[in-house]
Protein backbone atom coordinates (compact mmCIF):
# COMPACT_ATOMS: atom_id res chain seq x y z
CA UNK A 1 0.00 0.00 0.00
CA UNK A 2 1.30 3.20 -0.84
CA UNK A 3 1.91 5.81 2.28
CA UNK A 4 -0.44 8.04 4.60
CA UNK A 5 -0.05 10.90 2.88
CA UNK A 6 -2.66 11.25 0.01
CA UNK A 7 -5.42 10.27 2.36
CA UNK A 8 -7.86 12.05 -0.16
CA UNK A 9 -7.36 9.17 -2.63
CA UNK A 10 -9.36 6.98 -0.77
CA UNK A 11 -12.89 5.85 1.49
CA UNK A 12 -13.25 4.50 4.71
CA UNK A 13 -16.53 2.88 5.18
CA UNK A 14 -16.05 2.55 9.20
CA UNK A 15 -17.22 -0.42 10.73
CA UNK A 16 -17.91 -2.50 7.68
CA UNK A 17 -16.37 -5.93 8.29
CA UNK A 18 -16.81 -8.13 5.77
CA UNK A 19 -18.43 -9.52 2.39
CA UNK A 20 -21.96 -9.67 3.55
CA UNK A 21 -22.25 -6.37 5.50
CA UNK A 22 -20.40 -4.80 2.56
CA UNK A 23 -23.41 -5.93 0.69
CA UNK A 24 -26.13 -4.71 2.90
CA UNK A 25 -24.90 -1.48 2.67
CA UNK A 26 -24.14 -1.03 -0.99
CA UNK A 27 -27.94 -3.03 -1.67
CA UNK A 28 -29.48 -1.23 1.60
CA UNK A 29 -28.13 1.95 2.13
CA UNK A 30 -26.20 3.24 -0.76
CA UNK A 31 -29.06 1.70 -3.13
CA UNK A 32 -26.09 0.86 -5.91
CA UNK A 33 -28.58 -2.37 -6.46
CA UNK A 34 -32.54 -2.20 -7.38
CA UNK A 35 -33.44 -5.09 -5.25
CA UNK A 36 -37.63 -5.63 -5.04
CA UNK A 37 -38.45 -5.96 -1.35
CA UNK A 38 -39.99 -9.16 -1.67
CA UNK A 39 -36.48 -11.02 -3.05
CA UNK A 40 -34.28 -8.90 0.07
CA UNK A 41 -34.77 -11.87 2.34
CA UNK A 42 -33.12 -14.17 -0.23
CA UNK A 43 -30.55 -12.08 -1.75
CA UNK A 44 -27.15 -12.63 -1.61
CA UNK A 45 -25.36 -9.93 -0.11
CA UNK A 46 -22.19 -12.01 0.94
CA UNK A 47 -21.78 -12.85 -3.09
CA UNK A 48 -22.79 -9.45 -3.82
CA UNK A 49 -20.56 -7.52 -1.33
CA UNK A 50 -17.63 -10.14 -2.35
CA UNK A 51 -18.26 -9.14 -5.99
CA UNK A 52 -18.03 -5.38 -5.23
CA UNK A 53 -15.01 -6.01 -3.00
CA UNK A 54 -13.06 -7.25 -6.15
CA UNK A 55 -14.28 -5.55 -8.49
CA UNK A 56 -13.25 -2.19 -7.10
CA UNK A 57 -10.11 -3.43 -5.12
CA UNK A 58 -11.37 -2.79 -1.55
CA UNK A 59 -9.82 -3.85 1.35
CA UNK A 60 -11.17 -4.75 4.93
CA UNK A 61 -9.15 -2.82 7.34
CA UNK A 62 -8.94 -3.01 11.24
CA UNK A 63 -11.89 0.29 11.25
CA UNK A 64 -13.63 -0.61 7.87
CA UNK A 65 -13.43 -1.09 4.78
CA UNK A 66 -10.96 0.90 2.40
CA UNK A 67 -11.30 1.81 -1.37
CA UNK A 68 -9.31 3.89 -3.47
CA UNK A 69 -11.62 6.83 -4.71
CA UNK A 70 -8.97 8.95 -6.70
CA UNK A 71 -6.17 8.55 -8.81
CA UNK A 72 -2.30 10.07 -7.02
CA UNK A 73 -1.66 13.14 -8.82
CA UNK A 74 2.05 14.06 -8.99
CA UNK A 75 3.16 17.35 -7.53
CA UNK A 76 6.65 17.63 -7.43
CA UNK A 77 8.48 16.56 -10.51
CA UNK A 78 12.07 17.01 -8.75
CA UNK A 79 13.88 18.67 -5.96
CA UNK A 80 13.47 22.05 -7.48
CA UNK A 81 9.82 21.75 -6.98
CA UNK A 82 10.00 20.79 -3.53
CA UNK A 83 9.34 24.02 -0.92
CA UNK A 84 12.31 24.67 1.33
CA UNK A 85 10.26 24.00 4.18
CA UNK A 86 9.39 20.70 3.06
CA UNK A 87 13.20 19.91 2.40
CA UNK A 88 14.78 17.21 5.19
CA UNK A 89 18.00 17.27 3.80
CA UNK A 90 20.44 19.20 1.30
CA UNK A 91 21.67 17.04 -1.66
CA UNK A 92 25.39 17.20 -2.38
CA UNK A 93 26.79 19.19 -4.92
CA UNK A 94 29.89 17.30 -5.14
CA UNK A 95 29.69 13.59 -7.24
CA UNK A 96 30.58 10.72 -5.17
CA UNK A 97 34.63 10.41 -6.56
CA UNK A 98 34.93 14.05 -4.93
CA UNK A 99 33.02 13.65 -1.82
CA UNK A 100 34.85 10.31 -1.25
CA UNK A 101 38.08 12.32 -1.80
CA UNK A 102 36.99 15.35 0.34
CA UNK A 103 36.18 13.06 2.93
CA UNK A 104 39.33 10.94 2.84
CA UNK A 105 41.12 14.52 2.44
CA UNK A 106 39.18 15.60 6.30
CA UNK A 107 40.50 12.58 7.79
CA UNK A 108 44.04 12.82 6.91
CA UNK A 109 44.14 15.96 7.96
CA UNK A 110 42.48 15.12 11.20
CA UNK A 111 44.90 12.51 11.44
CA UNK A 112 48.06 14.48 11.00
CA UNK A 113 46.61 17.46 13.49
CA UNK A 114 45.90 14.50 15.63
CA UNK A 115 49.91 13.57 15.50
CA UNK A 116 50.78 17.04 16.23
CA UNK A 117 48.93 17.46 19.47
CA UNK A 118 50.16 14.31 20.76
CA UNK A 119 53.58 13.04 19.64
CA UNK A 120 54.46 9.52 20.29
CA UNK A 121 56.79 9.47 22.83
CA UNK A 122 59.94 7.55 22.12
CA UNK A 123 61.41 5.17 24.90
CA UNK A 124 64.46 4.23 25.16
CA UNK A 125 66.02 1.44 26.58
Amino acid sequence: MEELSHLDCYDLHPGVTDDEMLGRIYVEAMEMLDVPDNVLPYFDFEAYGRDMRINEGGHFAPTGYLTRSGDFKEVYHGIEDIPAEYRIFAYPKLNIREQMAAYKEIIDRSSLEGERLHPRKEHSL
